[in-house]
């Protein structure tokens, strides 16, 4: 038969069974509560990261838009956001901010020094070559036409 005196030892142990398994649930329950906010988390980051994210303008101005430079070397700063804004216009923008502009030269020219073409933007909405409206920057009509033509003079 059973001895007796073991039951006691059973049931203590069936104790620490049951509070081990009662800790267990409750470190379960806290781990799947981090697991739903690191869930919530990572959306939230991922989000902001292809929000952040420049986009990429594949642009490539034909080239007689290009003025002829006597070094060979790309167009100056005055031209490329020139060419840029005509872009953003061709795509249907409304216009571009400053950042967009840089991007879309940088894509397209590659490195370029930030400072060299916020001032010389700058100097063009002073001088009337660009439009600034808020936040953003648009060629003037007139200069929209005239690189119109420019451009079905050439493909004609």
């Amino acid at each position: 038969m059973v001895d007796l005196s073991q039951i006691p030892v059973i049931a203590a142990r069936r104790q620490q069974i049951a509070a081990e398994r009662d800790e267990l649930r409750t470190k379960i329950a806290e781990l799947d509560q981090e697991d739903a906010e690191l869930e919530v988390t990572a959306r939230v980051l991922q989000r902001l990261a292809a929000a952040t994210q420049q986009p990429e303008f594949a642009f490539r101005p034909p080239k007689s838009a290009l003025p002829p430079r006597d070094d060979g070397k790309r167009p100056t700063v005055p031209d490329m956001i020139t060419l840029a804004l005509n872009e953003f216009h061709t795509a249907g923008a409304q216009g571009a901010e400053g950042q967009q502009i840089l991007w879309a030269i940088i894509n397209r020219w590659g490195k370029v020094d930030p400072n060299h073409v916020r001032p010389a933007l700058w100097r063009m909405v002073q001088a009337g070559r660009v439009n600034r409206k808020a936040d953003l920057y648009s060629l003037p009509k007139a200069k929209l036409r005239e690189m119109a033509e420019g451009r079905s003079s050439e493909e004609g």
